[in-house]
């Protein structure tokens, strides 16, 4: 796992760049992507890992978070 952190693995903060912006222009804040991964959303949880005190979720990861546990 930690062989594939550069590549594979982003931190929060960096997450919310690639989201869609919200209905009002604004982008989601990194707090709402933490609160996804510690305790998810639609019963669903955000898999992450928490490394040198900052957390990283994979994209493929979020990918499908997005597409099925933010629509439940």
């Amino acid at each position: 796992m930690l062989n594939s952190l550069p590549e594979e693995w982003i931190p929060i903060r960096s997450v919310v760049g690639e989201l869609p912006l919200q209905a009002d222009g604004r982008r989601v804040h990194p707090s709402t992507v933490a609160r996804w991964a510690l305790y998810g959303l639609g019963g669903l949880k955000l898999p992450s890992v928490k490394l040198a005190g900052r957390r990283y979720v994979r994209r493929d990861d979020l990918r499908h978070f997005l597409e099925h546990g933010a629509t439940r």
